[in-house]
């Protein structure tokens, strides 16, 4: 591979970055931030999603069927009806 004109810039002696050359690796290095930190966050969100299924799995014994009717509250109200049929059933046990 031969010399290119980055290599001759180096090694001829000249370092100095212009202003514009400065910004945009400070742009770059700030983008690969948000990057990561979207990376982060989408992991966060997959986790939450994975234990809500669980959570939801758990207490009715079979997966949430997601879909556009489907989503998180209507999971929810069923989780909490079927919490609230438990207790009942449990009071209803114990009161006989």
């Amino acid at each position: 591979m031969g010399i290119t004109y980055g290599d001759y810039l180096i090694d001829s002696g000249y370092r100095e970055l212009t202003e514009e050359q400065e910004r945009a690796i400070e742009d770059r290095a700030a983008c690969s931030a948000d990057y990561h930190q979207y990376e982060r966050l989408v992991q966060r969100l997959e986790d939450v999603e994975q234990a809500f299924a669980q959570a939801y799995y758990f207490v009715k014994g079979e997966p949430p069927k997601w879909s556009k009717t489907f989503g998180y509250n209507a999971a929810l109200e069923d989780i909490k009806d079927a919490c609230a049929l438990h207790r009942s059933n449990r009071h209803n046990r114990t009161t006989l």
